[in-house]
């Protein structure tokens, strides 16, 4: 597997491209951007177009045309962008259309990412289990907007969502959203979520999230009766549970 922060000089990934073929790659720190090595990877012929994961996290010079070299590419299971900055949303929506059988995402500090490009990922890839994108800025209209997608009946049933960070102006009301359509996941982190109260715990205590093992609302505006809320549905199988910041939550609400 490549790794580092330079590219390997042109003779040796000429070498690489057209003998080795690839599953596995990590370009993660390096100075890709003209996508000669992603045009190398998918052009027609090449031996890696089984690629099943690729990591590009850091790649400040990576753009949407990046991932629309990687079309032909199609069994991509796993990529790493995060830390991309200059990718958007059409990166994306036309990424979706074209590696149905993605099953993790990172789209971490991938900052001009809105509702449409996690909406395309939603129902594009209808095997996608992770999403993780920590560092954004999702208000009210881009969570609802990835719940309404996420409630369709074929979209993509999400085991592993990470919005740390994501949330800052997120309300009661999209985040309620949000979580009613996660019933299948075992890992959830809405972390820093301020204006997020108790009653957006509600959904939590459905029966459905007794799959979930691990749940992450610090930083929340929580107290004992989301706590309760919590309890009603997801503390018999849950594992790991970070409360901190929740400065509302008493010694009443955890005995």
């Amino acid at each position: 597997m490549l790794s580092g922060r330079t590219l390997p000089s042109d003779l040796l990934w000429h070498d690489l491209a057209h003998t080795l073929p690839i599953l596995e790659l990590n370009l993660s720190n390096m100075n890709v951007g003209d996508n000669l090595i992603l045009n190398s990877l998918a052009c027609e012929g090449a031996p890696h177009l089984a690629l099943r994961e690729l990591r590009l996290r850091n790649c400040a010079r990576l753009t949407d045309a990046s991932l629309f070299a990687l079309s032909k590419c199609k069994v991509i299971r796993v990529i790493d962008v995060s830390g991309c900055h200059r990718l958007t949303d059409d990166g994306f929506v036309n990424f979706a259309r074209t590696h149905s059988l993605l099953r993790s995402v990172d789209i971490s500090g991938c900052a001009h990412i809105t509702q449409l490009g996690l909406s395309a990922l939603a129902i594009g890839c209808r095997r996608l289990s992770t999403m993780i994108a920590t560092g954004l800025d999702l208000g009210d209209i881009a969570l609802r907007a990835f719940a309404k997608q996420s409630g369709v009946a074929f979209s993509a049933k999400l085991k592993h969502v990470d919005f740390s960070g994501s949330c800052a102006r997120a309300t009661d009301g999209s985040m309620m959203s949000v979580l009613k359509g996660l019933g299948e996941a075992r890992y959830i982190s809405v972390s820093g979520a301020p204006r997020v109260t108790d009653v957006s715990m509600a959904p939590l205590s459905r029966s459905a999230f007794r799959s979930l093992r691990a749940l992450d609302v610090s930083e929340l505006n929580v107290g004992d009766a989301g706590l309760s809320w919590m309890a009603g549905g997801c503390m018999h199988g849950i594992r790991e549970l970070n409360l901190g910041g929740c400065a509302a939550i008493t010694d009443a609400g955890i005995g």
